[in-house]
């Protein structure tokens, strides 16, 4: 995969994460490209015109890992094939609700050899994967997830106003990963060592499938219950939940990485939401839970809690999550049986 080295890194999304992506791409000494929808373009601000981003932050590691500074954009464009034509690496990094809108725009552009990859676990490879079918694209890219962000990153705003800075918390040095098909595993983890916003990940771990990393996306059990409740104990280990750092810590940084509940943990101060009609519930319910419950009931398994969650979710936001939430038939594997399903996320052979 050495000749991604040389080719350009396109950034899909204008939001926090993918602004850090594009930001550390750049840092890393590479070409980089930021695209974000025409109807959203102007929300870039400044960094529309000046293509600069810097990124700064807490930056709390557990090895010391830091990247900083004033990074220079090589485009920054709402026009699709400027920005991934040629590309050999594509992050996507926006959140799910944005994919049918995304991918639309992007499959007409796919070329041979590119790897895309999903930096938070929403099931997007199925779906971008069902789309390229419908589209008739035939093109051979490698397509994977990871269980979450490598950072935990926040614009700094003041008086309202987005600067074009990024503030990053922590790096993680831990995360999970699969491509979809499985049989694409080494190229997919062998293409990380291309992405610069992945250089903190040191201990990469290979789930097993997409559907295994999908699980591993802790933002419904970390963000739903916690918003919606104002708790955070579900069925794990006591002692993770009634830590500072929650199951955060140990999944990112390492299993001894508990801040005891006595210390103050600077960390996570502002970074949570304050109103209910944020990410944590719109896409963590609808998504998440949503998804979690459907595979769930189509293998005869008994998911209370996580049904709960959509109800008050729907309840709170006066949105029908049960009615609006992704479904299997969205993902294009309503149709299959377990059997099936295995072939298609571990040898790509699908079952229509």
């Amino acid at each position: 995969m050495d000749y991604l080295r040389d080719k350009p890194i396109a950034v899909l999304g204008g939001g926090d994460t993918a602004r850090g992506h594009a930001a550390c791409a750049a840092l890393g000494g590479r070409e980089v490209r930021l695209y974000e929808l025409p109807q959203f373009f102007n929300d870039l601000g400044c960094i529309k015109e000046k293509r600069e981003i810097r990124l700064g932050g807490i930056q709390e590691s557990l090895y010391g890992y830091k990247r900083e500074g004033l990074a220079t954009l090589d485009v920054v464009t709402d026009d699709m094939e400027k920005a991934v034509k040629n590309s050999g690496i594509i992050i996507v990094a926006f959140p799910s609700i944005g994919y049918k809108a995304f991918f639309e725009k992007l499959i007409p552009h796919l070329e041979d050899g590119m790897v895309i990859h999903f930096t938070t676990a929403n099931f997007g490879s199925l779906i971008l994967r069902k789309m390229m079918r419908e589209a008739g694209c035939t093109k051979k890219v490698v397509i994977g997830e990871w269980s979450s962000q490598p950072y935990g990153i926040r614009n700094r705003i003041r008086g309202g106003v987005k600067m074009p800075e990024m503030n990053i918390n922590y790096w993680a040095i831990s995360l999970r990963g699969a491509a979809l098909p499985m049989i694409d595993m080494d190229a997919f983890f062998e293409s990380k060592q291309y992405v610069p916003s992945l250089d903190s990940v040191v201990h990469p771990v290979r789930g097993d499938t997409v559907a295994d990393i999908g699980f591993s996306n802790i933002n419904p059990i970390l963000h739903c219950p916690g918003t919606l409740l104002g708790v955070g104990i579900q069925e794990f280990a006591e002692d993770l939940f009634f830590s500072r750092s929650n199951i955060l810590g140990p999944e990112h940084m390492g299993d001894d990485y508990v801040v005891p509940f006595n210390e103050q943990y600077t960390l996570a101060l502002g970074t949570g939401p304050f109103s209910i009609d944020n990410r944590y519930i719109t896409e963590d319910v609808p998504v998440g839970c949503h998804i979690f419950r459907e595979l769930a009931r189509k293998f005869g398994i008994h998911v209370p809690v996580i049904e709960s969650m959509i109800t008050l979710g729907s309840v709170m936001t006066g949105i029908d999550f049960w009615e609006t939430g992704v479904t299997l038939r969205d993902l294009g594997i309503d149709h299959m049986d377990k059997q099936e399903l295995n072939a298609y996320l571990r040898e790509g052979v699908y079952a229509a």
